[in-house]
């Protein structure tokens, strides 16, 4: 089970095929306030992997579902993106890293051109 603050978080898991998002349960809270509504589905699955902000709120809901969830084994991955907001501000970050190195690399292939009308010595 993989369960989310947010949707755009959880469309960055899918992007970014961690933990392999097929043949899982996910769970979208949309906001923090609705994780009582889906405790009922959490609570039945033995692994919890928690994507949820790094934020206060975020601290919170994960102190809550474990608290609520004690046959659960609820695992963090906040500090996977600890730099970041959120899930999905790290892959967006990531992305735009590796956009700028490929595009550094392009400009270093493109052939240098001399200024017309001299020579050089």
């Amino acid at each position: 089970m993989i369960v989310f603050e947010g949707f755009m978080d959880f469309l960055a898991c899918l992007s970014m095929k961690h933990p392999a998002p097929f043949g899982i349960d996910a769970t979208v809270l949309n906001s923090v306030v609705n994780l009582p509504k889906a405790l009922p589905f959490l609570e039945r699955h033995p692994t919890i992997h928690a994507f949820l902000d790094n934020d206060e709120a975020g601290r919170r809901t994960l102190a809550e579902l474990t608290r609520r969830c004690p046959r659960s084994q609820v695992i963090d991955h906040a500090h996977l993106y600890r730099d970041y907001k959120d899930l999905n501000d790290f892959w967006i970050a990531r992305k735009r890293l590796r956009n700028d190195s490929e595009e550094t690399k392009t400009e270093s292939r493109k052939p240098q051109l001399r200024p017309k009308g001299g020579m050089k010595v």
